[in-house]
């Protein structure tokens, strides 16, 4: 049975390597510290990964989660990890960045359209994506290059803007934002690695984008709080975060048939936002 390499283990990679132990699979994990909490089941290794070489072995399957560093204009992180491996692995699944495309106005994307780099952020999720290609080709392996929607979940829903009436942009102005849940995320990665051997890139999403603001509303809805006010673009960007107005300036709905093409003969559903947001609540408990 193939080992599952995680490298990088940060929120999405926990929800994947908690999945793999309940079915039975051998799960490594790999990151600069050791979590203060590891769940059984789970060994972890501590490895600076540009200068130290990974472990890798031929049967592995390596997800690479680790997002670039800054001070860099590409991913030279990733370029150094794939050039320090002893060998290549089975296969690499990379969970990047639908940020990819910049802005397209709200219009439909799919993998073929254009990506307009606008970014630092954006050349160094692009590059990571040539550098596995690359790498793939050489060594005749697959490799999915996954341009991730925004992830939420448990932990990472806006409480905290919901309680205080945080307000948002007038839904006329909004961008569309496209989210996946991480619980279906964990499911689809955990799919890609143990049953298809999918080539290629792929976008991630619940495939129902929504106007930016959508998500803290329809929590404020299940928490029967007010809705939130909400404002002009320019007001909101007045006061936005570096980070928000990267956001604010990628308005995209993610068209997802190459996703629902390799999940057709799976049992994975992917969740609504609303409904996702329910089973959170419910479950919140379980997470503390």
């Amino acid at each position: 049975m193939s080992r599952h390499v995680l490298v990088g283990f940060g929120y999405t990679a926990l929800f994947l390597a908690k999945l793999l132990v309940q079915e039975k699979h051998q799960v490594l994990a790999i990151s600069r510290k050791k979590p203060d909490l590891l769940p059984n089941g789970i060994l972890h290794l501590s490895i600076d990964i540009a200068n130290t070489p990974l472990p890798i072995r031929a049967d592995d399957i390596l997800y690479y989660f680790v997002p670039p560093l800054a001070q860099y204009n590409e991913d030279e992180l990733i370029k150094k990890c794939l050039h320090q491996l002893p060998q290549a692995p089975k296969k690499i699944i990379y969970i990047g960045s639908s940020g990819v495309y910049g802005q397209q106005n709200g219009d439909w994307v799919d993998e073929d359209s254009t990506c307009h780099i606008e970014t630092p952020r954006q050349q160094q999720r692009m590059s990571a994506e040539q550098y596995l290609e690359n790498y793939c080709q050489q060594h005749q392996i697959p490799c999915a290059r996954l341009r991730t929607a925004g992830i939420y979940g448990p932990k990472r829903i806006p409480q905290e803007a919901v309680l205080n009436q945080t307000p948002i942009i007038s839904t006329h102005e909004a961008p569309f934002i496209n989210h996946i849940y991480v619980k279906d995320l964990a499911k689809i990665l955990s799919y890609l690695g143990t049953s298809v051997n999918f080539h290629g890139v792929v976008n991630v999403a619940d495939g129902h984008p929504q106007p930016m603001g959508t998500l803290q509303n329809l929590l404020a809805k299940i928490l029967d709080y007010p809705q939130a006010p909400q404002q002009s673009f320019a007001s909101i960007w007045e006061h936005a975060s570096e980070m928000k107005k990267e956001f604010m300036c990628q308005n995209k709905r993610l068209n997802i048939s190459v996703l629902q093409q390799i999940l057709s003969k799976s049992s994975i559903h992917l969740h609504q936002m609303e409904d996702a947001l329910i089973d959170i609540i419910k479950n919140e408990k379980n997470y503390n």
